[in-house]
């Protein structure tokens, strides 16, 4: 996708620049101002590609439906669901997030640019950390940070109480 990306934003500049010039040079415009308009023509063309690029993206991901539901496992059962954002380096990602008695599971809503659901199982959760607002899963030698919408930060500390105690029964099992 990246790559059609700027293949479009490079045959976009050169498109309009190159019109540009041709409009300057028909204009009998002396060699800077030419290449000025080139200069300017190329920054629109880049500029109307970005635009053109994000009004197509935001059309297909508005049609292509609600996100599929997350498929439980036979015995799993859903213990809660709710509006969260994962953190990462690159982005937020706003999405649901489903507590099950054998994973968590966050599932980004359409419109973020990273689509992959983030599924650990309670397993190899090896942390639960609460700070307010924000729920931290240590899993896989990696920190997975998880902004959860909640009516308040003791709702939080009794998910994280509720998560710790279930990452606890499974390593007694």
């Amino acid at each position: 996708m990246k790559r059609r990306l700027y293949v479009f934003a490079t045959v976009s500049a050169l498109v309009v620049g190159a019109a540009f010039v041709w409009l300057a040079v028909h204009d009998g415009q002396p060699l800077d101002r030419t290449l000025l308009a080139a200069l300017v023509g190329m920054f629109c063309g880049v500029v109307c590609a970005g635009l053109i690029t994000l009004v197509l993206w935001f059309l297909g991901r508005l049609s292509g439906g609600a996100p599929s539901p997350i498929a439980l496992f036979p015995g799993e059962e859903r213990l809660r669901e709710l509006r969260a954002n994962h953190l990462t380096k690159e982005e937020s990602r706003g999405g649901r997030l489903l507590l099950t008695n054998q994973r968590v599971v966050f599932h980004p809503h359409r419109f973020a640019t990273d689509q992959e659901p983030l599924v650990l199982p309670i397993a190899e959760i090896d942390e639960v950390r609460v700070s307010p607002e924000q729920l931290a899963l240590v899993a896989r030698g990696e920190v997975f940070r998880l902004l959860v919408t909640l009516s308040s930060d003791a709702d939080l500390e009794a998910l994280g109480a509720q998560l710790a105690s279930m990452v606890q029964a499974s390593r007694r099992a």
